[in-house]
C-alpha cells in the first residue's frame, strides 16, 4: 500500500520526500508528531508498524487502519507560520501579561522594530496562538519571546515556531543562536540541538526614593558616545549590539550611565519601565575595576526611587551577584542560558553584570 503525497494534507509534505510506504514509518510519525504530540503519533505508528510486520490481516485490516491515519490527518488543525506584523503587537502583549512576564507593549514594539521580518506568528484557522521574536547581531542571533496559548500546547506550534526562528537567523549570517529558557520549557530546546550554557539568575529589590541628587553630570551617556558605548560592549557580550543601544537610549536618556576614566570608558548601565517597576540591565563593566560597578549601580537606584527593579544575572559571574545581593537584592526566578552551534570566543561573561532581557540577551 503506498500514501500518496497528493492524500495527505500540504503540511505534511516535507521538501524532499513526495510519497510515503507504510514501511516509512519514522518519518511519518515524526511528521504526525510535530501535530498531535508524541503519544498519539506513537500509537499510528505501531498501527502502521504492525501492519507491515504482517501481524494485521492486511486484507481485512488495511482499509481500517488507513481511514484511521487519513481521517486523523486531514481533521488536525493546521498551524500556519506567517509573518507578525505590527497589528499583532496587542495580541502578543496579552499572551505576555498572561503568563505574567513583566514586558510592556513598548517594549514588544521595540522588539519587532529590532527585527520586523524575523518575528514571527502561529494561527490556527485564521487565530493567532503563539509567537516568537528574533534578533540578528550578524553572527550571533538571538531568539525569545516564544509563547503558545495554553490549549494549543503539546501540538508541535512551538516547534515549528522555532524553527521558522531558527531559518531566518541562519540566513541572515548566524553562526550562533542563544536564549534563556525557563527550566520546565528547557527540553523542548534541548530537542532543537540546543546546548545549555550556564544559569541565568533572576533577582529584584524595591528601593526607597533618595536625598535628591543632582542629575546628569560625569555619569551621563551622550548620542554622541553611543557608538564608543557599543564598541566596550562589544568585547564583553562578543557581538555588535549598536541598535539595542540606540534605541534603549533614545527612548530613556535620564536612565543611561556610563563610566569614564578619562576620555576611556569603564562601564555602563541603561534602564528602562517596565510593566510593573523597572528592568535594570545593559549593565556591562570592566570586571578589573569593581567600584564602576558599584557606582554605576548606586546611582541608577538613586535615579529610580520608590519601585521594584529587576535584574538578570549571569550566575558564573560571582561578581555580579555579589554585588547585587550585597545591595539587598534577592533571588526570584531562575533560567538557562543556551545556545545552538559554536561557542562565541569573544564572549566575556565577567563583564556582564546584568542582561538586557531574556528576549534580546
Amino acid at each position: 500500500m503506498q500514501l500518496a503525497s497528493t492524500q495527505l494534507p500540504r503540511y505534511f509534505s516535507p521538501p524532499v520526500k513526495t510519497r510515503y510506504t507504510v514501511g516509512m514509518t519514522v518519518d511519518l510519525s515524526f511528521i504526525i508528531c510535530e501535530k498531535i504530540g508524541a503519544e498519539s503519533a506513537l500509537r499510528y505508528s505501531l498501527i502502521l508498524t504492525s501492519w507491515n510486520q504482517g501481524n494485521f490481516d492486511r486484507s481485512r485490516n488495511q482499509k481500517n487502519a488507513y481511514i484511521k491515519l487519513n481521517v486523523l490527518m486531514t481533521t488536525m488543525e493546521s498551524p500556519f507560520v506567517r509573518a507578525l506584523t505590527e497589528a499583532d503587537l496587542e495580541f502578543a502583549y496579552k499572551l505576555n501579561i498572561g503568563e505574567r512576564w513583566n514586558d510592556r507593549k513598548e517594549d514588544l514594539l521595540r522588539m519587532y522594530t529590532y527585527q520586523p521580518e524575523g518575528c514571527f506568528i502561529a494561527e490556527v484557522k485564521k487565530k493567532p496562538v503563539g509567537h516568537v521574536f528574533t534578533v540578528s547581531y550578524g553572527k550571533l542571533g538571538w531568539l525569545g519571546l516564544l509563547i503558545v496559548e495554553a490549549e494549543y500546547r503539546r501540538k508541535g506550534i512551538a516547534t515549528q515556531l522555532m524553527n521558522k526562528a531558527i531559518d531566518y537567523l541562519s540566513q541572515h549570517g548566524a553562526e550562533t543562536i542563544k536564549l534563556e529558557a525557563a527550566t520546565h520549557v528547557s527540553e523542548l530546546y534541548r530537542k532543537l540541538g540546543f546546548i545549555d550554557e550556564y544559569g541565568s539568575l533572576r533577582l529584584s529589590k524595591t528601593v526607597k526614593k533618595p536625598a535628591p541628587q543632582k542629575k546628569g553630570g560625569s555619569m551621563a551617556i551622550t548620542k554622541e558616545n553611543i557608538n564608543k558605548i557599543a564598541t566596550f560592549d562589544k568585547k564583553y557580550f562578543g557581538a555588535d549590539r549598536t541598535k539595542v543601544l540606540t534605541s534603549l537610549f533614545t527612548e530613556n536618556p535620564q536612565l543611561c550611565l556610563a563610566s569614564y576614566d578619562k576620555a576611556t570608558i569603564e562601564g555602563y548601565l541603561m534602564c528602562r519601565k517596565a510593566e510593573n517597576g523597572y528592568n535594570l540591565g545593559l549593565f556591562v563593566c570592566n570586571p578589573e575595576n569593581t567600584q564602576t560597578a558599584k557606582n554605576l549601580l548606586q546611582a541608577g537606584m538613586n535615579s529610580l526611587g520608590n519601585t521594584t527593579l529587576y535584574v538578570g544575572v549571569p550566575e558564573t559571574n560571582k561578581n555580579a551577584v555579589d554585588l547585587l545581593t550585597g545591595h539587598g537584592f534577592t533571588q526570584y526566578s531562575r533560567s538557562i542560558r543556551m545556545r545552538l552551534g559554536p561557542e562565541l570566543t569573544n564572549e566575556k561573561i565577567r563583564g556582564i553584570f546584568a542582561i538586557g532581557g531574556p528576549m534580546k540577551g
